[in-house]
């Protein structure tokens, strides 16, 4: 079984006083998406974080432990219930409870009646779950997921909203990856866009690219 020891982990983001000000001027957002493995076809990402506060210098933070979620809503997901789940547990839609005997390498979520649902993974966000992406969930199936700690970041004057299907950039975004480490730190520019010492752990992502099959993995859980 993967191990479930909590982890902590923060991208640092650094913008010079002409960015900041543009960014405040020009009404943009910031936008973090997080990648996912599933078992799962037909989902989507969802904007995970969306603010508008900004600063010289920004952190996302997150950590590994996760929530499953259920949802009678689908473009923009607004989570009907969601409880804390861990590597081999199985939430049953009609029950609302965990059980064990789930695969090893996920976590499942069961839809035991004959009504279809969304479903999917979210994060704690001040109390409230915050989904990261967006799948059907139909009657008498199960969906199995694992996160991935790779985040998606994005500036952007789309009208971002939380919980929100987003299927495309709408700006270069700057894709980050958290395996094995725990922290990174970028910066942005308004016009040069990301800098991340060009490592391997990033990659630029230029604008109109399709995100779901960048940020969704199809897997053998």
């Amino acid at each position: 079984m993967v191990t479930s020891a909590t982890q902590n982990y923060q991208v640092t983001i650094t913008v010079s006083n002409e960015t900041l000000e543009g960014l405040s001027a020009g009404g943009f957002s910031l936008c973090a998406l997080k990648a996912i493995a599933t078992t799962a076809g037909g989902g989507q990402p969802v904007l995970w974080r969306v603010t508008k506060q900004f600063a010289n210098s920004m952190a996302i933070q997150w950590s590994s432990q996760v929530q499953a979620y259920i949802s009678s809503t689908g473009t923009s997901v607004t989570v009907t219930s969601s409880i804390g789940i861990d590597y081999g547990q199985i939430l049953s839609v009609a029950s609302g409870e965990l059980a064990g005997g789930g695969l090893a390498e996920a976590m499942s979520i069961l839809n035991d009646t004959t009504k279809q649902y969304t479903c999917g993974l979210s994060y704690d966000s001040g109390g409230q779950p915050s989904p990261i992406a967006a799948f059907p969930l139909y009657g008498n199936m199960m969906d199995a997921f694992a996160p991935i700690e790779q985040v998606l970041l994005m500036f952007t004057t789309y009208p971002a909203v939380p919980g929100q299907v987003l299927l495309r950039a709408y700006a270069q975004g700057l894709l980050i990856d958290l395996t094995p480490a725990t922290e990174r730190a970028v910066s942005f520019d308004i016009n040069s866009g990301w800098s991340w010492g060009g490592q391997p752990w990033g990659q630029t992502i230029p604008p109109n690219t399709l995100l779901t099959p960048l940020l969704i993995q199809l897997a053998a859980l």
